[in-house]
């Protein structure tokens, strides 16, 4: 088996997959405190952007939730565990033996899918294609879907617990990026590399920890922070090896990072940037090496041990 899409041969309908529902849901304002995923319209964090113990309207997990207003970007994600929502999501039920590896793989075809019409259509969602590997019989080929994404570095078990300690944020300090990170001269892509192989590629993407396929192209070896710059603009992730890294990718680089810390420094990026950019306004230039982010200190320096500590106990 190849490690890339090129036997993607044949289109199917959402419908023809899955049954589609739209959900039922919450507003915020009605969320009572607990631990039952939240999932809205939210571009990161699998879409959950709270938790709560309300469950008369509980969903299933093992489906996959797809924003159904928005016209010209669908973000779709695979939900492992029950969860609510907040009534704006459509929920796909799978007609077929769904697991977490097939989820991601399809999560990823319809994030890169171009959607046009008026989400408020509940005909839409159904009707949109996406082209699949298929086997002897002409069916999705299950199998290599599963067996793609188990050969991709990155962990399919989707971690929602959410920490219920708070932070004393009185004490923290102001860092600018350049300041803690090391900016260095890489080869990066412009295109989507054509060679099989199997280090992660990672462009703009809010998904798949910014990864899209497997080549053998290599702009570093050693651990970063990536952060987009086009698309969606601020989507932040630790990549632990080896990756090729597309143009519209800011990589920042310290000794010090491991996935715990990163996390910590992913969230608060991702939260206290992604809204001031987007396709018409991008992080550019030394946009991103200007922008200052207030983390912990110690020593006048981010204290890198209290945040691997802090995730740590968060999850």
């Amino acid at each position: 088996m190849k490690n890339n899409f090129n036997n993607l041969k044949k289109y199917f309908t959402i419908g023809d997959l899955f049954v589609c529902a739209k959900a039922k849901g919450y507003k915020s304002s009605e969320l009572i405190d607990g631990d039952i995923p939240y999932v809205a319209r939210a571009a990161t964090n699998n879409g959950i952007t709270n938790t709560a113990s309300n469950n008369d309207k509980l969903y299933k997990g093992n489906v996959i939730t797809i924003h159904h207003e928005w016209s010209e970007k669908w973000i779709a994600f695979y939900q492992p565990n029950d969860f609510i929502t907040d009534g704006m999501i459509y929920i796909l039920q799978p007609r077929f033996k769904m697991n977490p590896q097939i989820g991601i793989f399809l999560c990823t075809l319809l994030n890169f899918t171009y959607v046009s019409g008026n989400g408020s259509n509940k005909d839409l969602v159904p009707n949109i294609k996406i082209k699949l590997p298929i086997d002897k019989r002409g069916q999705p080929d299950w199998n290599f879907m599963t067996e793609y994404i188990k050969k991709m570095p990155i962990d399919v078990k989707i971690d929602i617990s959410v920490s219920n300690k708070p932070l004393d944020v009185k004490n923290w300090g102001g860092f600018k990026v350049s300041d803690i990170f090391q900016r260095k001269k890489i080869k990066k892509y412009s295109k989507k590399p054509d060679s099989n192989g199997n280090i992660p590629f990672i462009t703009s993407s809010a998904v798949n920890n910014g990864i899209v396929l497997m080549s053998d192209k290599i702009s570093t070896a050693t651990p970063c922070i990536t952060i987009s710059t086009n698309g969606g603009c601020f989507d932040c992730f630790y990549q632990p090896g080896p990756c090729g890294i597309s143009v519209d990718v800011e990589p920042l680089f310290n000794e010090k990072l491991d996935e715990y810390n990163s996390l910590f420094i992913c969230t608060i990026l991702a939260k206290t940037q992604k809204h001031k950019y987007n396709y018409g306004k991008k992080p550019k230039g030394d946009k991103i090496w200007n922008t200052v982010i207030n983390l912990p200190v110690r020593n006048k320096q981010p204290d890198w041990n209290f945040m691997t500590k802090y995730m740590k106990h968060s999850t």
